[in-house]
């Protein structure tokens, strides 16, 4: 598998790896700063044999053009977290928006890719998986959830899925395992197991909640579900700062009470509550990796510490406090 990238022609990435899966084969990890007249930030690389993780964030000082050259059958995740981009064919024409916490899954041969990228004064910032086709096939080989879908049968018989085909929104426990493989430290064949078992979960999340979603949106029109998703996926990564339920019906395109039925009967929460369980789940991991309770409220869009401990109360019988040490005493 060869992978190649260029930012308005300058090529910035170009490897070759081998397709198959090899758990004595180095995980090479490489991580570069760079500034030019369109863009400044940072980028990690980590690649070994059949998989290669591609990890950016930066700020966009002017438009550019990414484009991103993939040779040999592979599946892509991909997951914008921040930013504005577009996908657009070869004469550069408009084809259809990436938005931000939406993930998507492809699986192509041979593929050039053009997206154009937007000066919005914000920080960009996602991450692409490609994985071969082979190493896909072999890491999945013995889960029978995989085996018997359709998935599998369309890669077993390289029926290719477009860009748009498969997308998700994402939610808590789907990001915080993409933050468990971006920060995976281990090396040799003990980095081989972690991320074969982290992209086994990531993928087993993907059917799960792709899954719930086709057996609830049967009562509303494919127009409307596309843009709660899109709902869902600002609200997952904005819950420390959300929009209002107006303002979040003017990004998405959909009015306000289409907006909140639609939200309530595709996910079992009100667009309050759900913003809530974001900002509560975040809290739970913030507290267990040692943060100081003020400063978890301001993380995660309390304006007061009393009203945090008051809401996480609510929301899991016990004070952060009281959570830490019932949580410690169990284990």
């Amino acid at each position: 598998m060869r992978i190649f990238t260029e930012i308005n022609g300058t090529p910035s990435l170009d490897i070759k790896i081998k397709d198959d899966m090899d758990i004595h084969s180095p995980i090479i990890k490489e991580q570069k700063k760079f500034s030019n007249e369109w863009v400044k930030g940072e980028q990690e690389l980590i690649y070994t044999n059949g998989l290669c993780i591609l990890y950016h964030k930066f700020t966009v000082i002017k438009n550019f053009i990414n484009f991103f050259s993939i040779e040999k059958e592979y599946i892509q995740l991909s997951l914008l977290f921040n930013g504005n981009s577009q996908v657009l064919k070869k004469e550069n024409k408009f084809i259809k928006d990436i938005k931000a916490g939406v993930l998507q899954l492809a699986y192509q041969e041979k593929n050039n890719i053009k997206v154009r990228v937007s000066n919005d004064s914000i920080t960009m910032n996602y991450i692409r998986i490609f994985i071969s086709k082979e190493y896909f096939l072999v890491l999945l080989k013995n889960e029978i959830w995989f085996t018997e879908s359709t998935l599998y049968k369309k890669i077993s018989d390289s029926e290719y899925i477009n860009f748009g085909e498969f997308i998700l929104p994402v939610n808590f426990s789907i990001l915080n395992i993409f933050s468990e493989i971006i920060n995976n430290s281990n090396s040799g064949v003990l980095g081989h197991s972690y991320y074969h078992l982290k992209l086994k979960e990531l993928i087993l999340m993907i059917f799960i909640n792709f899954s719930a979603k086709l057996q609830t949106t049967q009562n509303i029109k494919l127009i409307e579900i596309e843009k709660i998703e899109m709902a869902k996926a600002h609200l997952n990564t904005h819950y420390e700062a959300p929009p209002t339920i107006r303002q979040l019906s003017r990004i998405v395109h959909l009015n306000e009470l289409k907006l909140k039925t639609g939200f309530k009967s595709l996910y079992k929460y009100t667009i309050h509550n759900y913003i809530i369980k974001l900002r509560m789940e975040q809290a739970n991991v913030l507290l267990f990796q040692g943060y100081p309770v003020n400063e978890i409220a301001l993380t995660i869009g309390y304006k007061s510490t009393s009203h945090f401990i008051a809401s996480f109360k609510k929301f899991y019988g016990k004070t952060p406090k009281q959570f830490i040490i019932n949580s410690s005493i169990s284990n």
